[in-house]
């Protein structure tokens, strides 16, 4: 019972961590922005795409058979067409490369010490974490960003070509991926490792950890279900409850579990 207790103590320190991580990863607004739809431009257009050829026959002399087809055919539905400020915001968007993983490893240190029982001041702790690893948190996120894009892309590609196999090698391979995110942001902001050290050493937590690994999966599935229960049940509050405590509530889980590996084999 440890985790709910240290979780209550410390909720409104969690949820001040998800707002600050939000705030910072700002560019995320640029993309709900983008896919809103609000600055795209709304047409109707025919759903058959045999309404074209058969208004040309129509045009060129008097057929009936066209005619009848034309009018059964000349359904239509609405289309929305990207404009140039939507594309604008899309590519405002890619400044998350730049805020992700400083954002990661000032929530990972927060919750670091909150695992620790350490007293968290976000001056110290959030911003000065990022500060004192700015640049490699910028590589490490943005590296993160792109695996992730990368099996995402990959699992699509294999699943419309039919290829079976390899969508379960993409998803094991996956996995050891997002398992590895578990340490990588904290062994970051914890000792002064190059990047290949961080992630050979997030690789291996991830391969010998299973224990602990499972039981932050476990824990992380929960806060999602949970977070997904209330939007059933009244969606306004299920929508924001991502911006206000359910991230840095992942983050703590997933800390919470690992933590006590990393303390084990790089601390003691």
């Amino acid at each position: 019972f440890g985790y709910f207790v240290t979780y209550g103590r410390k909720f409104w320190t969690l949820s001040t961590a998800n707002i600050v991580y939000v705030a910072v990863n700002f560019p995320i607004f640029f993309f709900l922005v983008a896919i809103s739809g609000f600055f795209d431009k709304v047409s109707a257009a025919p759903v058959s795409p045999l309404y074209a050829p058969l208004y040309g026959i129509s045009l060129y002399g008097a057929n009936p058979l066209a005619n009848v087809l034309l009018s059964t055919l000349s359904t239509e539905a609405t289309v929305s067409l990207h404009t140039t400020t939507t594309y604008v915001f899309y590519g405002l968007t890619l400044l998350l490369l730049l805020t992700y993983g400083p954002a990661n490893a000032g929530l990972a240190a927060v919750c670091r010490n909150i695992c620790r029982g350490d007293m968290v001041l976000f001056s110290q702790d959030f911003f000065g974490t990022i500060k004192r690893n700015f640049f490699s948190s910028i590589v490490l996120g943005a590296l993160d960003l792109g695996v992730c894009a990368l099996f995402v892309y990959n699992t699509v590609f294999y699943y419309l070509n039919g290829a079976n196999l390899l969508i379960y090698v993409t998803l094991a391979l996956f996995i050891v991926f997002f398992c590895m995110r578990f340490y990588m942001y904290v062994i970051l902001v914890t000792f002064k490792l190059s990047l290949p050290k961080v992630l050979k050493d997030s690789v291996i937590f991830a391969l010998i950890g299973f224990k602990r690994n499972a039981a932050a999966i476990l824990g992380i599935a929960f806060v999602i279900a949970v977070n997904w229960f209330i939007a059933i049940l009244y969606f306004p509050i299920g929508l924001l409850l991502p911006f206000l405590i359910t991230l840095a509530t992942v983050s703590f889980t997933a800390v919470y579990a690992v933590y006590p590996n990393i303390k084990k084999y790089m601390i003691d």
